[in-house]
Formats: C-alpha cells, sequence, structure tokens
C-alpha cells in the first residue's frame, strides 16, 4: 500500500452506489474520509482499501450491504429492450442510476462508435460530413 493515492472501480452503466447519487460523481473526483491509511469510511462503516489482488472481493461486500445494485430497467434499456414505463420514469432512473439522461447516453456511445470506425480508418468517414443545418445555425 505503500504510495497509495487512491483507488478506483469503473462499473458498467446502470450499476450504481445506492450511498452516493450517481450525479454528484459525474466529471469529479470523490475523496472518502480515510480512518487510517488501509481503510476509509462509507455509509457509517470502516472498510478496507482495496488493492489490486482483492477488489473484486471488495466490489462482493458492497453488492452484499446493498450499497452497489444495477437497475434492472436501466440494464434492459440499455441491451435494446423496450420499457414498459413511460419516457419519462426511464430518464429519472437513468439519471439516478448514471448521473446521465437516456439521449445524453446514446449520444456518447455514437460518438465512441464514430472514434473507433475513425481509429479503423473507415472509408465511410473519410467522406465529408453534411451537416443537417448550416454550422453558423449551431
Amino acid at each position: 500500500m505503500k504510495g497509495l493515492n487512491g483507488f478506483g472501480v469503473t462499473f458498467k452503466l446502470g450499476t450504481f452506489l445506492t450511498v452516493v447519487p450517481a450525479g454528484d460523481l459525474r466529471d469529479v473526483q470523490t475523496i472518502l474520509p480515510l480512518n487510517i491509511k488501509t481503510s476509509f469510511e462509507l455509509a457509517g462503516s470502516r472498510w478496507q482499501l482495496p488493492d489490486y489482488d482483492n477488489v473484486e472481493t471488495f466490489v462482493h461486500q458492497l453488492v452484499r450491504e446493498h450499497l452497489l445494485i444495477v437497475d434492472p430497467l436501466v440494464k434492459a434499456v440499455l441491451a435494446g429492450q423496450q420499457p414498459e414505463v413511460s419516457e419519462r420514469t426511464v430518464r429519472r432512473r437513468f439519471l439516478h442510476a448514471t448521473g446521465l439522461a437516456p439521449k445524453t447516453i446514446e449520444q456518447i456511445t455514437r460518438a465512441n462508435q464514430a472514434a473507433g470506425l475513425l481509429e479503423q480508418g473507415s472509408r465511410f468517414l473519410r467522406q465529408p460530413i453534411r451537416l443537417a443545418m448550416p454550422i453558423n445555425h449551431i
């Protein structure tokens, strides 16, 4: 643990800590109060700082304590399933679980796909891109 400044765990979309609003974690670093150099406080309990060898155990403990959950609606929508709830409910659940609206996630996904095509040197993306509206209106 010598020299450890922090750790990070990246979860799939729709997986979130129940005690920290997802929107509060977007584009920021969250510093948890350290009790000593090898532990921190979360949800009123003391947790050992995980390392590379035991981070999976740490995540399983979070799940067992119901501190880390997956929103089944978000998971289903991301898998392409049609929700049986209103668009407003889907948006609210996405915001709660991810900190982002579904349309924002869709835009990010499309941008990542385009970046992947660019990296591959796709012939399609070598063609000029035509915008639906003139650039001076954007």
